[in-house]
């Protein structure tokens, strides 16, 4: 190597080292900002004609550790669907109050049950009478007011979403726009270092918003996808649109079906054309979009339904009453069978029927009075009873088109006849059938004069009415909790919670004792959609389905709070284990500084040494 091979290859180090110390200059500036990792510059022997001539710079890396990165994506994908459904429990465990405390609502039917079992005790008292009054709106109020917050939660969830949507898309576009620059942008084997900084961190915050996985393309270009394979960006960001409500209510609630649907829907539509439904394709499965989801359409959705089968137990073991039917003295030759009065079959009422068919085989019946269409999927939800077969009869043309209804549906085992007010229900003239039992679930709609039964609780909707879980339209029970009331004619004149008939003693007991007997120890079914009971339907007093709803919505804040501190575990498990190879290293960056100035020195020496052979050379 002559001199000007010397002088090339001292130059060379010095770049080369200069670039080296503006790399540690810029770790060191950066080794606070988020999202960015260390750097460092690799060098190579710049050989030139079989022969070294120097040193060149490779380009910039990052010290990341891909695995670890991949699985602290999807943790905290699962974190921010943890911490959504945590933070949605516990706002509506609040709702229900501490157990015991005085505005907790299990404090406040048991204000309402005792001032009833004061009311049996002295039931001529006036402020008795007052008492039990002024319990039970304060129950309904809250009852009430717990329905608003439910829905106020739902409509959180719903803006929670459009906010998740709006900046789903504003990340996807930034990702779209990345790897467009690194695609086209003129550089050596690696794209830049600082852009996949940036590009990585746009990729965490949408982990954070819904679950996601990624393939980095040749040059650090990337495609996302959700873990079930519905892709967001492959060259050009998919466009996400959410037509979300301004307002909620228990009636508001999501569908497949665009027509039914109550609430906004999150549709993905591809640059190829392709418009897909992410939430009927169950494409988000976790992130914060996956929770807010879950908490709007079926967890506050359930404790609505919780709240509105309580109110109904309230309104309906107070109203309902069973009115056997009788053996029918003189039937056709060869038939038997037993009849029924239908006069206050109320809308959602039934007619009950058991009867066998060879072999021994029994049907249960619910004929369900129904004057018009209904958003029932299936019939047979009309009931709690899993055991029965549901037919919705329109009533409103006369018994006649009952007659021809229910001849249609049960035809040839039994015969229905017309009598006076009244149905016939004969066992078919083959004799093949055997009538076992019949009987009507009739809601009382009078004040008096009707037996204790007495709508104290109504449905207080835009026109107060009578509260028999009609299912016209939307069934009356959806929202219910949130219309519930007390009678006018009761708070009025509130001797009516003892006089069941004008002639009733203002002192007798009957009716107090039936209402409290009623709420505390009569038995009532609850449908499946409240969650209580698992498998099986519950069954039991609406004071028992109240104590198990307060039980479950705190098990369910707890299990929410657990699965949070696990997942918040984990994720910051990760984030050591990543920030542990990817963190900038202060004190190693000053011991590569010092490495470095000591090289810069040395590369200086030589051009030095360089200067002072060629003056020698000059002055020969």
């Amino acid at each position: 190597m002559g001199l000007s091979g010397m002088l090339g290859s001292a130059l060379s180090g010095l770049d080369v080292i200069g670039a080296n110390l503006d790399l540690v200059g810029r770790n060191v500036a950066n080794a606070d900002t988020p999202g960015y990792t260390a750097k460092t510059r690799g060098q190579a022997t710049l050989v030139a004609n079989d022969r070294t001539s120097g040193v060149r710079l490779l380009d910039i890396s990052r010290e990341i550790d891909v695995l670890v990165q991949r699985q602290l994506r999807n943790e905290r994908s699962g974190a921010g669907y943890a911490n959504t459904v945590a933070d949605f429990s516990q706002a509506l465990d609040r709702l229900y109050g501490v157990p015991g405390q005085e505005n907790a609502i299990d404090t406040l039917f048991n204000t309402f049950r005792q001032s009833f079992e004061a009311l049996v005790a002295t039931p001529d008292g006036l402020i008795t009478q007052d008492q039990a009054i002024n319990d039970a709106q304060v129950l309904t109020n809250t009852l009430n007011a717990m329905s608003n917050d439910i829905q106020s939660l739902r409509l959180s969830a719903e803006n929670g979403i459009a906010d998740g949507v709006e900046r789903v898309n504003e990340l996807l576009a930034e990702l779209e726009d990345i790897n467009e620059q690194i695609s086209t942008t003129l550089q050596r084997e690696e794209p830049p270092a600082d852009m996949l900084d940036v590009r990585d961190l746009y990729i965490t915050e949408l982990s954070d918003l819904i679950d996601i996985r990624v393939i980095e393309r040749p040059r650090g270009t990337v495609s996302i996808m959700t873990t079930n394979g519905t892709s967001l960006l492959d060259g050009k960001a998919a466009r996400l649109t959410f037509d979300g409500r301004g307002a909620m209510t228990p009636q508001a609630q999501w569908s497949a079906d665009d027509d039914l649907r109550g609430v906004g829907t999150i549709r993905l539509f591809s640059p190829n054309g392709l418009e897909i439904d992410l939430i009927a394709d169950n494409a988000i499965r976790s992130g914060s979009i996956a929770g807010l989801i879950e908490m709007r359409d079926d967890r506050l959705v359930e404790a609505q339904a919780q709240l509105d089968a309580f109110a109904e137990s309230l309104a309906l073991s107070l109203t309902q009453q069973t009115v056997e039917g009788t053996a029918i003295a003189a039937p056709p030759p060869g038939q038997a069978g037993f009849e029924v009065d239908t006069t206050d079959i109320q809308q959602g009422d039934r007619i009950n029927l058991t009867f066998t068919t060879p072999p021994g085989t029994t049907r249960n019946i619910s004929i369900v009075r129904v004057d018009g269409t209904t958003t029932l999927s299936d019939p047979n939800l009309a009931t709690t009873d899993p055991n029965d077969e549901v037919i919705l009869v329109d009533f409103s043309g006369g018994l006649a088109a009952v007659e021809a209804a229910i001849e249609a549906a049960l035809t040839p085992e039994v015969d229905v006849v017309v009598n006076g007010t009244g149905l016939q229900f004969l066992n078919d003239t083959a004799g093949t059938s055997t009538i076992d039992a019949l009987s009507a679930t009739v809601t009382e709609a009078d004040l008096q004069g009707g037996g204790d039964e007495f709508p104290l609780f109504i449905d207080g909707g835009r026109s107060p009415e009578l509260y028999s879980g009609r299912l016209e339209g939307v069934p009356q029970r959806v929202g219910f909790a949130q219309r519930i009331t007390i009678n006018d004619a009761v708070v009025d004149d509130p001797s009516l919670l003892v006089q069941s008939d004008p002639t009733t003693p203002i002192g007798d007991t009957s009716r107090p004792q039936f209402i409290l007997d009623r709420i505390t120890s009569g038995s009532w079914s609850y449908p499946d959609d409240t969650g209580i009971g698992g498998a099986n339907s519950f069954s039991g007093p609406p004071s028992e389905f109240l104590q198990r709803i307060v039980a479950d919505q705190g098990r369910k804040a707890e299990n929410a709070l657990r699965v949070q501190d696990a997942q918040s575990i984990a994720v910051t498990a990760l984030e050591e284990r990543f920030t542990a190879t990817s963190k900038v290293d202060v004190d190693e960056e000053m011991a590569r500084l010092i490495e470095l100035q000591a090289a810069f020195q040395a590369n200086a020496r030589i051009i030095s040494a360089y200067q002072e052979l060629v003056d020698v050379l000059l002055a020969i």
